[in-house]
């Protein structure tokens, strides 16, 4: 959990950093993933669909960041266009990234609510 917190908070800050390059990308909240050992499973099943429709924001996030990749003047200044491209590259990842990890922490989430059911006979 400590892991993906850092992610995010540095995923946070570089979006923070680099907003105003990315005005016409609009990176999705992350879905609040419930605590397993306390969650229902109607919260689990919200999350989950939480998760579905943050995949297909993201999804639409990095087609916007493609578009954008796509339309940098190869005229530019080189410098100044690589550092742009970068910029949409880190972008990109920092999705993936962030992906990752609530998927890793809805499953655990789902693991642990899990153990807490009744065995089945």
């Amino acid at each position: 959990m400590k892991s993906f917190k850092h992610k995010l908070i540095a995923a946070t800050i570089f979006t923070a950093f680099s907003g105003q390059a990315f005005a016409e990308c609009d990176m999705p909240a992350s879905p609040i993933i419930p605590d397993g050992n306390v969650a229902s499973l109607d919260e689990l099943v919200s999350a989950q669909k939480a998760m579905k429709t943050y995949q297909t924001d993201l999804g639409t996030y990095r087609d916007c960041l493609k578009v954008m990749e796509e339309g940098l003047d190869p005229e530019a200044e080189a410098e100044e266009s690589q550092e742009k491209a970068k910029m949409i590259i880190d972008e990109y990842n920092a999705s993936v990234d962030s992906e990752a990890a609530i998927a890793e922490e809805f499953n655990a989430a789902v693991r642990i609510f899990k153990t807490r059911q009744p065995a089945s006979e």
